[in-house]
């Protein structure tokens, strides 16, 4: 599944403006569409992982209140097509837990669509970017 993306946020980091449609795979590729985003000087680009189960149950179980998380519903259309932002909340977490709460809490209709489902992403630091950019795909 794509895992890696990016959206545009206030340089203070707390609010999110935009969350990019496309996910990708390859965080590299990721990082150079983001690069071609223009953007005011108040806001930035902002990477993003998607987390994997054993990620959300690690992160709510080490308790740690500094990490950065939001959430987005994640639709594919065909079982042949990526999977994609459908919608993407508009505030950055500092706590996993509350970001679950208020994702199980939101009304949001989905359209019709081969698969729905709510991914649970954290913001990359610069040290997680570089890390990641490294690591094999």
């Amino acid at each position: 599944m794509e895992r890696y993306g990016y959206l545009i946020a206030d340089s203070g980091g707390d609010v999110i403006h935009h969350t990019h449609p496309v996910l990708y795979t390859d965080l590299a590729i990721c990082v150079k569409q983001g690069i071609k985003q223009k953007v005011e000087k108040d806001k930035e680009i902002v990477y993003f992982k998607i987390l994997r189960n054993s990620d959300v149950v690690k992160y709510l179980h080490d308790g740690v209140k500094d990490r950065e998380y939001s959430f987005a519903y994640l639709q594919q259309a065909s079982p042949l097509e990526p999977y994609c932002v459908y919608y993407g909340a508009c505030k950055i977490y500092n706590d996993l837990f509350r970001c679950i709460m208020d994702a199980k809490s939101a009304d949001l209709t989905v359209a019709d669509c081969i698969k729905t489902k709510i991914g649970y992403f954290k913001l990359l630091t610069d040290d997680e970017l570089v890390v990641d950019l490294h690591s094999a795909v």
